[in-house]
C-alpha cells in the first residue's frame, strides 16, 4: 500500500492502520511535510520537516550567511528525508564530516504509529542513547523520519580547489603523504582522488583533488604553499561568497561519477586510508572510480575488491524486530 501523508497526525494514523492490518507499506509520500518548524540563526540550528528539498533548505540558510555543510551527489534530487535514509556524503566531508555530525535531533513515526523524538534543538544535549545515529542510513526500515534538527555553520568567505595528475599508485602515495600526515599548515577541506573514463587515453592513473575553504587570507596562504611544491597543481574551481553562486558548487568530477544515480549504484569499499592507493591499483585502468582519501572510502563500478567483514546480523535483525515487528516498513538495507 501507499501512504500520502497530509501532516504528522495523518502519517501516524495511516501507519497505525497499516500495522493493524499487517499491510506492507510500499511507498510513503511526505511531500506535504516541508515546513520549517523553528529556525534560530543566532543559535545556528534549524528544525525542518523531512519532505523539504535539500536545495530549498540551503537557499533559506544562505540568506543568513549560513549553510548545512553537506554536499551529496546531485544535491537537487535530495529531500531531508532522503538524506537521513541514505546518509550520502561528498568531497567536503574531509573537513565537515557526514550527516551524523550535523543532526542533533529528530522526530520519527514507528510502524505502529507511535511518534518518537530524540535529541533536541541545542548542540549540547543530555547524555543517553542517541537514536538519531541509529536511524541515519537505515533506509527508512526502522521508522519514518518526519522532522530533523540540524546544527549549521557560517558560510566560508571563499573556496579554491586544485588538481594534480597522477601517473601511478606510488606517485599517489607520495603526493598524498603530506596531507595525510598533517604536515601542511592548513588541512584541506577536500581530499579526493578520481579517475574518469578518459584516463587511459590521457595515460593517467587518476587525479588528486585538494580544496581549501575559509577566510580569504588562509585560503590564499594554503594555495601558495601548495604551489611551492615540486608538483604541478592546476586550479580546478574557485568560489567566493557574494558571487553568482550562493554556495560552493558541486564539483564536476563528482557530478560526472554519480550522474546515473540512483539507477546505477556504485560499489563502496571501506579500507584504511593508507591502503587506498593499492586497492585503487587493483582496478583496471579503464575503470572509473572516486575515493575519499581522508576516510578510506572508494566508489567504483567493478565487483567488490575487498572482503567485507561479517556484520552483526543478529543485532540488526533484533533492532528491526523491536521497531517494526510486523515488517510494515522496508527491509534493512
Amino acid at each position: 500500500m501507499e501512504i500520502i501523508a497530509k501532516d504528522l497526525l495523518n502519517l501516524s494514523e495511516s501507519l497505525a492502520k497499516a500495522n493493524a492490518r499487517r499491510s506492507h507499506v510500499d511507498a510513503i509520500d511526505l511531500g506535504a511535510l516541508r515546513a520549517i518548524r523553528e529556525y534560530s540563526p543566532d543559535d545556528m540550528t534549524i528544525s525542518v520537516e523531512s519532505g523539504m528539498g535539500f536545495s530549498q533548505l540551503q537557499m533559506q540558510l544562505v540568506r543568513h550567511g549560513q549553510w548545512l555543510p553537506l554536499d551529496p551527489p546531485l544535491p537537487q534530487h535530495w529531500t531531508v528525508r532522503g538524506l537521513i535514509e541514505e546518509n550520502p556524503s561528498g568531497p567536503r566531508r574531509n573537513a565537515y564530516g557526514t550527516l551524523r555530525d550535523a543532526v542533533i535531533g529528530l522526530e520519527a513515526v514507528r510502524s505502529d504509529g507511535q511518534c518518537l523524538k530524540s535529541g533536541g534543538r541545542v548542540v549540547k544535549n543530555v547524555a543517553g542513547f542517541d537514536l538519531c545515529k541509529l536511524l541515519i542510513g537505515s533506509g527508512g526500515s526502522l521508522a519514518v523520519v518526519s522532522m530533523v534538527t540540524f546544527k549549521l555553520m557560517p558560510l566560508p568567505e571563499c573556496e579554491t580547489v586544485w588538481v594534480c595528475h597522477v601517473s601511478d599508485a606510488e606517485e599517489l602515495v607520495d603526493i598524498a603523504k603530506p596531507f595525510r600526515s598533517g604536515s601542511t599548515s592548513i588541512p584541506p577541506v577536500i581530499f579526493d582522488f578520481f579517475r574518469g573514463p578518459d584516463a587511459v587515453e590521457k595515460r593517467l592513473f587518476g587525479t588528486l583533488v585538494i580544496g581549501y575553504s575559509g577566510n580569504s587570507d588562509a585560503v590564499d596562504r594554503a594555495s601558495s604553499e601548495l604551489n611551492q611544491t615540486k608538483r604541478q597543481w592546476i586550479r580546478y574551481a574557485h568560489w567566493a561568497r557574494g558571487g553568482l553562486e550562493p554556495l560552493p558548487a558541486s564539483l564536476l568530477y563528482q557530478e560526472a561519477f554519480w550522474k546515473d544515480y540512483p539507477s546505477l549504484r556504485p560499489t563502496m569499499e571501506s579500507v584504511l586510508p593508507t591502503r587506498l592507493p593499492q586497492v585503487i591499483d587493483r582496478l583496471a585502468r579503464q575503470e572509473s572510480c572516486l575515493a575519499r582519501m581522508g576516510q578510506g572510502t572508494l566508489y567504483h563500478f567493478h565487483p567488490r575488491l575487498v572482503e567485507v567483514s561479517s556484520r552483526a546480523h543478529f543485532l540488526e535483525t533484533r533492532i528491526k524486530e523491536v521497531f517494526d515487528p510486523h515488517a510494515i516498513l522496508p527491509a534493512l538495507p
